[in-house]
This record gives structure tokens, sequence and C-alpha cells, in this order.
């Protein structure tokens, strides 16, 4: 129900203030570009930090935790105050919510997923669309910033939970229930590519 920083390895434990979570934690994510933003969830409950664990805020208002329960949480890896959250169940209109502010406020961006679970998100950096991946119960899909594409041929029709990006090559992995985890080359001519020139 807390959360716990070590700096030497799993030697000494702190916990991190006091996150009104009420119950038990399912994720926890530090955003890529602040590591004094946390983000951690309970199926019900999505609270958040940004001093490091000193103070937590609920940032659960505006997201469906009455007919779905979150699964899995992303965040930017350039923006720490973009954060999605996927959900679980069968209401047909809360499967993925976004916030560009931080929590504040959310934007339902569920419409064109089939009516499945939808048990984890990830973040594709480096393109210009702000993409997702989420794993449903059945299937794969990425969201180009507009729509949600089918991005599964050839996997096994069981539930993915989870999925994570391996960069060197732009490979996407899904973990599955019952059938290993399979791999494909993401398609980055799908996407605009993301200037950030230095």
């Amino acid at each position: 129900t807390q959360i716990f920083k070590s700096v030497d390895k799993g030697e000494n434990w702190t916990q991190l203030g006091t996150a009104p979570s009420g119950s038990t934690l399912i994720d926890i994510l530090v955003a890529p570009s602040d590591n004094k933003v946390i983000v951690a969830a309970t199926p019900y409950t999505l609270v958040k930090t940004s001093d490091g664990g000193l103070t937590w805020t609920n940032i659960t208002a505006g997201l469906p935790t009455s007919p779905a329960q979150i699964t899995r949480v992303a965040i930017s890896t350039y923006d720490a105050n973009k954060i999605w959250v996927s959900f679980s169940g069968y209401a047909s209109t809360a499967k993925v919510y976004v916030t560009n502010n931080g929590g504040q406020t959310w934007t339902n961006i569920s419409a064109g997923l089939p009516n499945l679970p939808v048990n984890c998100v990830v973040y594709m950096p480096g393109t210009s669309c702000d993409a997702v991946f989420v794993g449903c119960d059945v299937g794969v899909y990425v969201f180009n910033g507009t729509t949600w594409i089918p991005y599964f041929t050839g996997l096994a029709h069981t539930p993915v939970f989870d999925l994570e990006i391996y960069k060197p090559t732009w490979t996407i992995r899904a973990a599955t229930y019952g059938r290993g985890v399979w791999e494909c080359a993401i398609d980055t001519p799908m996407f605009a590519p993301r200037t950030d020139f230095s």
C-alpha cells in the first residue's frame, strides 16, 4: 500500500511519504524526464508525487474507476505531465484515458478499441504523435495520435498482460497468458519521427 526506495541495491529501504492509495499497489512508474515525478496505481486509485515522494496527490478524479479497474500506467519519455491509464472490464467507454496536465483533467481515447479488458499500456518513445501500444484480452493495438490500429498479425489469440519496447532494435515484446512471450519489429515508418536536435 506504500512505496519504498532503496539507494543501496536493496540493503536498506525508506518509505516515500504516505501515498493515499488505500489498497495494494499494482503499478509504480517513475517519469523518465523527471525522476521526482512518480505515479502509482491501485485498481481504483491513481496517485502522483512531483517532489520525489515527500507529498502525494490523488489524481483519480475524472477516471472511470466505477465501471472498470485500472490495470497499468504509462508516462511520456519527454513530458512528465503526459500520462496514460489502461482499464480492465467490459465497459465499452472505459479502456484508455490520457492526461496532458499531470492528472488535473483526463481525456477518453477508448473509441476504436474492442470491448475487451485492456491489460497494459506502454509508451513508444521517438514519435511526434505520442504513440502508445496496449495489450488486450485478445490482441495488441497501437494508437497513432488519432486512431487505434490492430497490431497482432501472427500473435496467439490469448490475453496479453505485459508489453515492453526494446529500443536498440525497435522491437515490441508481449507477455501472454499461457502462450509465452512473443515479439515483432515495430513498423517505424508508421509513425512520424520526433525531432530532437541538440
